[in-house]
């Protein structure tokens, strides 16, 4: 009789421990990562595994920093959710000036950007991807990525053509909406 009560209370505090484990790992979120690096923790952790990928911190802002993003010198702006107080967006920004590329060498890097986010993403059963005139957005299951080129006159980002790309997560978003786009054949 007491080896079956033994055995009885074992089988009580395994099911038990399982039941207290089980919602830890429900509520374990995946973050959306930008170049293998989780969009989470604070500005300072962040930054330090930038560092280590070549960025540089920028002397304009702790949340900027420079290097290179898919082979081309970018900026990268780092966001911090108020509510969170975690990371929870990255923002890769390319233009004329600082790249020193000619405007046709942009454009055809937004397009190889775009081609190569395809291809990686479509395969992909839990994301989707549209492309919504100079706009392209991959949306999953841990947040998005909205590729856009545009043109400026001047200003912060610099004259001519600009290459923004987001990285937002879901989880650290307190006010998390994934963007809409609006064709311009719409306005006809």
């Amino acid at each position: 009789l007491s080896q079956e009560y033994s055995y009885n209370m074992k089988l009580k505090s395994l099911i038990l421990l399982i039941c207290f484990c089980l919602p830890m790992f429900a509520l374990a979120q995946k973050h959306l990562q930008f170049m293998q690096i989780p969009i989470d923790g604070s500005i300072e952790s962040f930054g330090e595994s930038l560092s280590l990928k070549d960025f540089n911190k920028s002397s304009l802002s702790d949340k900027s920093y420079h290097g290179y993003f898919y082979k081309t010198f970018a900026s990268v702006e780092i966001s911090e959710d108020k509510t969170h107080q975690k990371i929870n967006a990255v923002k890769v920004r390319y233009n004329e000036s600082m790249t020193k590329l000619s405007r046709q060498s942009l454009i055809n890097l937004y397009r190889n950007i775009v081609q190569d986010y395809i291809a990686k993403y479509k395969p992909i059963k839990s994301a989707k991807c549209e492309i919504v005139d100079d706009n392209f957005l991959v949306t999953l299951p841990e947040g998005y990525i909205c590729c856009r080129i545009f043109d400026t006159i001047f200003g912060a980002m610099g004259g001519g053509v600009n290459i923004e790309i987001d990285y937002v997560d879901k989880a650290n978003s307190s006010d998390y909406k994934i963007p809409t786009f609006k064709r311009a054949s719409d306005d006809l």
